[in-house]
């Protein structure tokens, strides 16, 4: 309740709209996210500094956490996102690598293949980029997003494979999932839902 408020008065508009995401799935289970943005470095240049905020933020929202773990910085990547009118839907699966040391070229050429699947068969679905802008020791490299409408249609059996080669042509799928798995060490999915579809005010 404390958070919807705060977000209401400080965070309903602008490049500082925030959204809560509770997050389904692996070892953030049960947490909840808040996702600030989308905005650019600059407009924290443009920001006017309000007091009232951090007290508000401190002792109405950090007051009630047990546990807050940190915050981290994403940059969308647009030459390797697909988002077509109206695919946004605040039931998302997050995918978050740790890429091999060096290897970071090698999975962006991976993820081009993966666009121009969407792209070409022209998915109802999104798929959004993400890089992590700041170093840690989190091992959380590159993430994307991938939206679904309907809890059916994670149900339904994933054509990408045959999509695939049909893009690519036929044989390439197997040489594609050896670059694939050679240019990562580790991924963990995160089933994340926009807090307006738990019943919850944002």
């Amino acid at each position: 309740k404390n958070l919807a408020e705060h977000n209401k008065k400080y965070h309903s508009e602008g490049f500082m709209k925030a959204e809560v995401w509770k997050v389904l799935s692996g070892t953030n289970s049960g947490q909840y996210a808040l996702w600030m943005g989308p905005l650019t470095y600059s407009d924290f240049d443009a920001r006017e500094e309000n007091k009232g905020h951090d007290a508000d933020w401190n002792d109405n929202v950090l007051a009630l956490c047990s546990e807050v773990s940190e915050m981290e910085w994403w940059k969308r990547n647009d030459e390797l996102s697909y988002s077509p009118e109206g695919s946004e839907t605040g039931k998302d699966v997050f995918r978050v690598y740790d890429v091999t040391s060096g290897q970071l070229y090698r999975f962006k050429e991976v993820l081009k293949k993966v666009v121009a699947v969407y792209k070409a068969k022209e998915y109802p679905d999104y798929f959004s980029v993400f890089y992590n802008e700041f170093s840690s020791n989190s091992n959380r490299d590159v993430a994307f997003a991938s939206g679904f409408k309907t809890w059916a249609s994670l149900d339904e059996k994933s054509t990408f494979k045959s999509d695939f080669e049909e893009v690519h042509g036929e044989g390439s799928w197997i040489p594609f999932m050896e670059e694939y798995k050679a240019s990562y060490n580790s991924y963990e999915d995160e089933l994340s839902l926009r807090a307006d579809h738990l019943g919850g005010e944002q």
